[in-house]
């Protein structure tokens, strides 16, 4: 390789020198022919150098690699723009906000004349969904009032908590402070299940208002505890006065239950809430406990003393013999005992929780 760069070198610095001297000698008038005979053997041997040269097939072969690595750096730069593109949309699709889902109460009061709770408002969720409202209660219960649930309606809801007419007995609401809140869920909801699908789908697209519990369950999911705020309630009822009201609810769905029906069959109306005025043929008290024979059927006489059932009641009164009392309580059944005269008897029988 260093040969022939050397004779190519050699063969290049000859062809002006000899040109020259031809030059030189021709105006000299002297035979020049010889010298351009050696200016052309320097350029053929220049040429035949450089034509042999290793080092010049190496330099064009070295420049294919650096084209190829070339194209190649630039199909990776290109590769990792796309790349990059692709990452900025997924990120672009990542960062879109998820729909909240809210409910908004407009209506939230309380009306002493009905005993109820009206709540109503707006709402997206979707048309048709089934949502379930309740006042949280305070110690120990869990609801003040019984939850009830309404359908959306042109995004709009509407129900009514202590409805007299919608449940089995009058529910009484203690004045206080109560927190307001909501459930819906896809289990037997068609409009929940079709609209959000399913626990992935509502997670991915949705959020609830104030971090509502979500919860996965076998039919999709249930949201609850969404809190609409609370209520103050001052012109309701005080407890003292719930428990003097539910008692007297409780008179009012007693039944007079005829003696003679009651003596013919105790065991078939077992469990009979019942009440009956009599008078008090024995007494006894023990333990906390309270133990009656009461004559209950009354004549022009006085009291029959064979139409008699058996009291007992769990705690002692300032009630004695011959006192006329009237009675609440469950039928028990039979009650089987031994008169002072030796006699076997059987009896109906009442456990009773109000002895007035």
């Amino acid at each position: 390789m260093f040969i022939f760069a050397l004779i190519g070198i050699i063969g290049f610095l000859g062809v002006p020198v000899f040109l020259i001297w031809a030059l030189v000698r021709k105006f000299q008038k002297k035979p020049a022919k010889q010298f351009m005979s050696y200016a052309g053997v320097s350029l053929a041997v220049f040429i035949i150098a450089m034509i042999f040269d290793p080092g010049t097939e190496q330099t064009s072969s070295d420049s294919e690699p650096e084209e190829e690595q070339s194209e190649e750096v630039q199909a990776t730069e290109s590769s990792e723009d796309n790349k990059s593109n692709e990452n900025e949309s997924e990120e672009k699709k990542t960062e879109e906000p998820k729909e909240e889902l809210h409910l908004s109460t407009e209506t939230l009061e309380y009306d002493e004349e009905s005993d109820a709770v009206t709540i109503a408002g707006e709402t997206n969720v979707v048309d048709g969904a089934e949502i379930t409202f309740a006042l949280l209660g305070n110690g120990d219960e869990n609801y003040a009032l019984v939850p009830e649930s309404t359908t959306v309606e042109n995004g709009e809801f509407e129900v009514t908590l202590g409805n007299f007419e919608d449940n089995s007995g009058q529910e009484y609401v203690e004045n206080g402070e109560y927190p307001v809140v909501a459930s819906f869920g896809t289990q037997h909801d068609e409009a929940l299940s079709s609209e959000y699908e399913s626990y992935e789908n509502f997670n991915a697209n949705y959020t609830m208002q104030n971090d509502a519990n979500v919860e996965e369950t076998d039919s999709g999911f249930l949201v609850e505890s969404i809190d609409l705020g609370d209520l103050t309630i001052e012109n309701a009822y005080t407890a003292e006065e719930i428990e003097n009201l539910k008692l007297e609810d409780k008179k009012q769905s007693a039944e007079q239950l005829d003696f003679a029906r009651l003596q013919k069959n105790p065991d078939k109306h077992a469990g009979t809430y019942v009440t009956y005025t009599g008078q008090i043929i024995e007494i006894q008290e023990s333990d906390n406990m309270t133990y009656m024979r009461l004559a209950v059927t009354k004549n022009d006489y006085g009291y029959n003393y064979d139409d008699v059932i058996y009291v007992e009641y769990d705690d002692y009164t300032e009630f004695v013999e011959e006192d006329e009392v009237t009675i609440y309580g469950n039928v028990y059944g039979t009650f089987d005992y031994t008169s002072q005269a030796g006699w076997d008897m059987s009896i109906p029988a009442v456990v009773a929780d109000i002895v007035e």
